[in-house]
């Protein structure tokens, strides 16, 4: 339809968009919906998949013994046996740990560990720890009028994790040893 200014105006029934046209809008509208939740499902039951939660590692004391000995400072050989209690192997990438005797801050250390521990394997890790000299003697002193030594050892784990896994696991393990086994025979 002309205009006296010499426009073109389509008519009203021309403006409205035919049947099909709303119902393939309306079509497409549902489908990219449907598309977004299923791939938002999709991320997020993969990401709850592989970002599940890691067991503990069960660490205990395996070995101990004073390498050398300073005035100041005691260095001491620690061998911990590391058990994998999950489903998945770990690779160990090295461990900060702390013994503590009846209580005490007795020794400290950190090593870099290069190891892949089974899934529900065990491994023996030797690691070097360090003391001093008179927290030790103190320690010793004050043990004379006790029958049992208790002990805690105590950490973290640095594994080689990925997007989503943790890079450290925290153990803690206690044990106690009888004064009697630890003297020799007579």
């Amino acid at each position: 339809m002309q205009t006296d200014t010499g426009t073109t105006r389509s008519s009203k029934a021309e403006t409205k968009s035919s049947p099909h046209a709303r119902l393939w809008t309306h079509l497409r509208s549902w489908f990219l919906g449907g598309v977004v939740i299923l791939a938002a499902a999709g991320i997020l039951g993969g990401c709850a998949a592989l970002g599940k939660r890691l067991e503990t590692p069960r660490i205990s004391l395996s070995r101990i013994e004073v390498e050398s000995a300073t005035f100041f400072e005691m260095v001491m050989g620690v061998t911990l046996r590391i058990f994998n209690t999950n489903d998945v192997p770990l690779t160990l990438k090295g461990a900060d740990v702390s013994l503590e005797v009846n209580g005490k801050a007795f020794a400290r250390g950190v090593s870099p560990i290069e190891t892949t521990l089974p899934a529900y394997g065990t491994t023996l890790v030797p690691m070097t720890l360090y003391s001093s000299t008179m927290d030790m003697v103190e320690g010793f002193v004050k043990m004379k009028n006790r029958d049992a030594l208790k002990y805690r050892v105590y950490g973290s784990v640095r594994i080689e994790g990925g997007f989503l896994l943790p890079s450290s696991l925290p153990f803690s393990s206690e044990g106690e040893l009888s004064l009697d086994e630890l003297q020799p025979e007579k």
